[in-house]
C-alpha cells in the first residue's frame, strides 16, 4: 500500500466514524425534543385543568 492509499481508507474510516458520531447526536436531540413536548403537554393539560 501506498501511503496516498493508507490515507485514503483513514479518511474513509473517519468519516464513518463522524456519520455514526452524528447519528448519535440526532438521536439524542430527538429524545430531548419528545421529552420537552411531553412536558409541554404536561402542562398545558395541568393550566386546562385550573380553568
Amino acid at each position: 500500500m501506498t501511503l496516498g492509499q493508507i490515507i485514503e481508507v483513514v479518511a474513509v474510516a473517519m468519516d464513518i466514524h463522524a456519520g455514526k458520531k452524528e447519528g448519535e447526536l440526532y438521536q439524542k436531540l430527538d429524545e430531548a425534543r419528545g421529552e420537552r413536548m411531553s412536558q409541554f403537554i404536561a402542562i398545558a393539560q395541568a393550566l386546562e385543568t385550573q380553568i
